[in-house]
């Protein structure tokens, strides 16, 4: 895995080279625009790939809260909703699962989760 501030580019099991722009959320266009943009990077980070060409292209948006900091807890307004979401969830995904179950099904507030709550955006 290549990891740049142009691309990230990865060879999948089946040698299927798989290449994004952005890890931070944002970005708009057309996907087509977007898929030629990547390719140009991808080719300038690794000119041994300069014959491949496009097979496929999916582009989506990571959610990311306006203020860049991760929320994580029980809205306020919606009944019944609990509310994820961070950039590191990957990472984090088995750590926050554990206590979010704690505070959905024991009704425990975790304090770590504080800082995190969506009600800041209220």
């Amino acid at each position: 895995m290549l990891l740049t501030p142009a691309a990230h580019i990865r060879q999948d099991s089946s040698g299927r080279i798989v290449a994004g722009e952005d890890f931070g959320g944002g970005g708009s266009g057309v996907p087509q625009t977007i898929g030629q943009c990547v390719l140009e990077a991808m080719r300038r980070v690794v000119p041994a790939l300069a014959d491949v060409e496009i097979e496929h292209i999916t582009v989506g948006h990571r959610p990311t809260p306006g203020d860049g900091i991760r929320v994580a807890g029980i809205s306020e307004t919606v009944r019944g909703l609990y509310i994820a979401v961070m950039h590191s969830a990957i990472i984090l995904a088995r750590l926050v699962g554990r206590l979010a179950a704690a505070e959905i099904l024991d009704d425990l507030r975790i304090p770590r989760f504080v800082p995190y709550r969506p009600a800041r955006f209220c």
